[in-house]
């Protein structure tokens, strides 16, 4: 899991879910098998992450056929303590609504992990990156 492999202690996740849970969707009658947002529901506990949702929030997701709370924001506890603001941002031209926050300033020095390359496997990464995306 790429959570496992970074070793800074600050981790911020978010994006659409596209599942719900009584954790961050205040409606969750839902089609889907609840059995879907296990997996996340886990990564989120395992990795101590704390929910900015808010419960009262507009939905993140609207469109004709309904309003769904599908898109997350979750951050480690050592950055929790930073979130200055967290909301909804509506009336976008995407069916999924803008999540906006803001961060106190932050002292931290993260070390990521570095692949150091030889320069004919640089290049032939290249090449390879470079005829998928032509």
């Amino acid at each position: 899991m790429v959570l496992d492999q970074i070793p800074c202690t600050h981790i911020l996740v978010g994006g659409d879910a596209n599942t719900k849970s009584p954790l961050w969707e205040p409606d969750i009658q839902c089609h889907r098998n609840p059995e879907e947002v296990q997996p996340l529901v886990d990564l989120i506990i395992k990795h101590q992450l704390n929910l900015w949702n808010q419960l009262n929030s507009p939905p993140n997701f609207e469109t004709t056929n309904g309003r769904r709370w599908i898109d997350i924001t979750a951050a480690s506890v050592t950055l929790d303590s930073y979130a200055q603001s967290w909301k909804v941002i509506q009336d976008t031209l995407s069916d999924h609504n803008c999540l906006a926050f803001t961060l106190g300033q932050i002292a931290t020095r993260c070390v990521y992990p570095c692949f150091w390359l030889k320069k004919n496997r640089a290049f032939k990464v290249a090449n390879t990156a470079t005829s998928m995306i032509l």
